[in-house]
């Protein structure tokens, strides 16, 4: 791998098809990158829906059309808990130059934010950067009722400000 280029790892709890549209954007996702010249990664769990496995290769890298993945066995439903995708992450993201994590409300997506924050007292990285993509779409009927974003139930002095477009130029 060169040096040069930009290292960057997406973390999904599963990419079944079954799972719908964060399953193929996330292929899209990395196979737009590598178009720029970006070493993607994806981090996920064996997880098909329901008590389904995909049949895939556990724990080792996998090469699938533009991205390096790593498969993990699901422990736990409905959550999709994976603890050995938590200890890779722990021991893998210093690698990475940026992290994207996809299905906010998850254990995986909460194993990647604190794999990659900095660990005060601890001979580790200051942490990585990493961004998470806010859910979209339906929310499932089966989501608690916790799973929204901070920002849309914070009191209205404290919400998320609107984007707005920059000024038109002159």
């Amino acid at each position: 791998m060169d040096d040069q280029r930009i290292r960057a790892l997406h973390v999904i709890p599963s990419l079944s098809l079954k799972h719908g549209g964060p399953s193929y954007a996330v292929r899209a996702m990395a196979r737009s990158l590598a178009i720029a010249d970006v070493d993607v990664t994806i981090a996920t769990t064996d997880d098909d829906g329901d008590n389904a496995r995909l049949k895939v290769l556990i724990g080792e890298p996998v090469r699938e059309d533009a991205a390096t993945l790593y498969y993990f066995p699901r422990n736990i439903l409905p959550y999709k808990i994976s603890l050995g995708l938590a200890r890779w992450l722990n021991a893998n993201l210093e690698r990475f130059d940026i992290v994207h994590i996809h299905a906010l409300f998850s254990f995986s997506s909460r194993a990647a934010a604190s794999a990659a924050s900095p660990v005060p007292g601890r001979d580790r990285l200051p942490g990585c950067s990493y961004l998470a993509r806010w859910p979209t779409g339906r929310r499932s009927p089966r989501s608690p009722p916790r799973a929204a974003p901070s920002c849309w139930r914070a009191p209205p002095s404290r919400r998320c400000a609107r984007p707005t477009a920059p000024p038109a130029p002159r």
